[in-house]
């Protein structure tokens, strides 16, 4: 069983941040150095203005993603570009910073599978309904190259940011992860609406979902598994 979850507690937030570290640690996306625990926390996290999000499969923390409101938000400091359209059109009240994007499989040994793009879909879903109850109209975020890539395949709604310089140094603890060479990192920015749109257009698909006291269902069905089976879900 997935469930998608808000750790309320202190030491489900540390969970939370040890499941951080332990996975830019394995993907060399930190400067450990730059740590004095286990714990992978920066300046939005300390601020008290993040909200997050969880994934479990059962008890076990499978992935996180954390939501940032403030006046200049992570994007608009790490690189310089010109500010979209559409974003100029939203009151800096109303923008948020989608981070710490991380969803990983279960335990694939074990033959417990979690489809990524359908695990992205339905954290995607939840984020707009929580935007939209809460005035978020868009934002920005930043992915590595790899990522931005299929996610423009599956037509996820997002929009890439074509340029740009990057201006974080090299005393940032996530240094490694903007410089990797062969994985490159772009900005992108999102409007809430289209994520919305986007994900309640895939969800009532009857072919694919059901609906048992308000939790979403994956059908076990033929369609369902070719979909698996080529990546598409």
């Amino acid at each position: 069983m997935i469930n998608f979850g808000m750790p309320d507690s202190d030491q489900e937030r540390n969970e939370m941040f040890k499941f951080r570290y332990q996975i830019y640690s394995q993907h060399k996306y930190i400067n450990e150095n730059k740590y004095d625990s286990d714990l992978e926390k920066d300046e939005y996290d300390n601020d008290g203005n993040c909200t997050y999000f969880t994934i479990r499969h059962k008890e076990e923390l499978i992935g996180t993603i954390r939501l940032i409101k403030r006046d200049i938000l992570p994007t608009e400091k790490d690189f310089l570009f010109k500010e979209p359209r559409e974003i100029a059109k939203i009151d800096r009240i109303n923008r948020a910073e989608l981070g710490r994007l991380i969803i990983i499989p279960p335990n694939r040994e074990k033959r417990v599978f979690l489809p990524h793009n359908l695990a992205m879909l339905i954290m995607i879903n939840i984020l707009s309904e929580y935007g939209i109850k809460n005035g978020i109209m868009g934002g920005y975020s930043f992915v590595k190259n790899k990522l931005e890539k299929k996610m423009r395949r599956r037509k996820f709604p997002f929009h890439s940011i074509k340029n740009f310089k990057l201006t974080v140094s090299k005393s940032d603890v996530l240094y490694p992860y903007f410089f990797n060479k062969t994985d490159p990192v772009i900005p992108i920015y999102y409007l809430t609406k289209e994520f919305s749109d986007f994900t309640k257009n895939i969800l009532s698909n009857r072919k694919m979902f059901e609906v048992k006291d308000d939790v979403i269902i994956l059908k076990n069905n033929y369609y369902n598994k070719f979909l698996i089976f080529f990546n598409i879900i």
